[in-house]
């Protein structure tokens, strides 16, 4: 992906502060100069991700459309409107931040596949002993 791509669009961002976290409508741009997704409330900046210090990008399996960015000093909460626009943000956000999901995808099945083949060869030496 090209680093000058525009990635920009509302989200809803989970408030950090406060007791109760309540969920505001923001927008979102990618800012390529200084690698840093900002957010904005109307004209207004109120804040900024750098992306420098994400460590992993995770998105709710359930019918949430729910992600999370977790970087070295924060997990920011965010919500997209729509399936398409979640896969949107998660997708482009990975590619920006050098996080491969396939890599990682792949490695929990090759983690899963020796899983099983340890519980097989358990249960194989288990039978073997009766």
């Amino acid at each position: 992906m090209e680093s000058d791509k525009i990635i920009e669009g509302e989200l809803m961002k989970q408030g950090a502060r406060g007791p109760v976290k309540t969920w505001k409508k923001r927008f979102f741009k990618y800012s390529p100069s200084d690698h840093k997704l900002r957010y904005y409330e109307g004209s207004k900046e109120k804040g900024y991700i750098n992306l420098d210090s994400v460590k992993n990008i995770t998105k709710d399996d359930g019918l949430s459309c729910e992600f999370q960015i977790i970087t070295e000093s924060r997990t920011y909460n965010l919500r997209g409107f729509t399936k398409v626009q979640l896969m949107y943000w998660v997708d482009n956000l990975s590619k920006l931040c050098g996080i491969n999901k396939e890599e990682d995808e792949d490695e929990n099945d090759k983690k899963i596949d020796n899983k099983k083949k340890e519980i097989n060869k358990n249960n194989n030496n288990n039978n073997n002993e009766k």
